[in-house]
């Protein structure tokens, strides 16, 4: 993703360039629009930076606790489940979105935990390490697990020991804070180290050589109107390219008019097959009258 946002700086930063002294310059914004109306290569690959920013903000709702960025991405990632006929969370997604909104009148004092961070959990000093609830719990009852195993255990000693893990886990947790702790552990994130962000950077930088050098196409030049593949510059099949590019614009008027067929109004069971996205990709490719 990084390495997508520097070659559309640097893009920006060319056409600014060329401008004249009296031209006044568009911002970034309106300049990537226009380039995604003009450039297929430009638009599919700031749809796959919209993709990835979009699962960022995801990733940061949780390990923030910030409940709103929460449930507005859990809502944008719904249009991919559609477009992308991931239908167990396109139709899951739409009951959770519906109800977690309504919870300032349903529950409002849910809602002003969750506001709080109380729908994830800190297991750690360490920053930016907050996780869901369940996905804590599920945690503490499998990571004592990766020792031993308990296939062929009669029922009646499964449950116990499922029961038993989280305590079990507690003590384990415990013993090795006390056994460390003289070494003065950090409270910073593991990404957030010297050795970490040095070896970050020596990959981006190695990445961008490779456009530089010319050994890979540039995603974001604005001067192929086609899609292309980046290492062979193969063309790809304009109906294809166009499907892929509009994938957030299908995917949105799916999402759309599922929840208000089937969750709003009701005049669709929920258990009815969604109609399908017919998103043309490298894999469904069109019909042979389309191309």
């Amino acid at each position: 993703m990084a390495w997508l946002h520097i070659l559309e700086c640097r893009v920006y930063a060319d056409y600014k360039a060329k401008l004249g002294a009296c031209d006044v310059a568009e911002s970034i914004d309106a300049f990537v629009e226009k380039q995604c109306k003009q450039s297929r290569t430009f638009s599919f690959w700031t749809t796959v930076k919209n993709f990835l920013l979009l699962v960022c903000r995801f990733v940061r709702g949780q390990r923030q606790g910030d409940w709103d960025l929460t449930l507005k991405a859990c809502w944008s990632l719904t249009s991919w489940y559609f477009a992308c006929k991931k239908w167990n969370y396109s139709r899951w997604s739409l009951v959770f979105v519906r109800n977690m909104v309504r919870l300032p009148i349903t529950h409002p004092d849910v809602h002003a935990a969750f506001t709080k961070g109380l729908f994830v959990l800190q297991r750690s000093s360490t920053k930016f390490a907050m996780m869901a609830l369940d996905q804590s719990q599920e945690h503490s009852v499998k990571h004592p697990s990766d020792g031993g195993s308990t296939k062929g255990l009669k029922i009646v000693e499964k449950e116990v020991i499922e029961i038993s893990r989280p305590e079990i886990q507690r003590c384990i947790d415990e013993f090795q804070d006390n056994m460390h702790a003289a070494d003065g552990n950090s409270t910073s994130h593991p990404d957030s180290t010297g050795a970490r962000q040095n070896a970050f950077i020596k990959d981006l930088n190695a990445m961008l050589q490779l456009v530089s050098d010319g050994k890979v196409a540039n995603p974001m030049d604005v001067e192929e109107k086609e899609l292309i593949a980046l290492d062979t510059r193969e063309i790809m099949d304009p109906v294809i390219a166009d499907s892929l590019c509009s994938i957030e614009d299908i995917g949105d008027s799916l999402r759309n008019d599922a929840m208000k067929e089937r969750v709003e109004d009701c005049s669709l069971p929920l258990s009815n097959p969604f109609k399908k996205s017919n998103l043309y990709t490298f894999i469904n490719r069109p019909p042979a009258d389309l191309r």
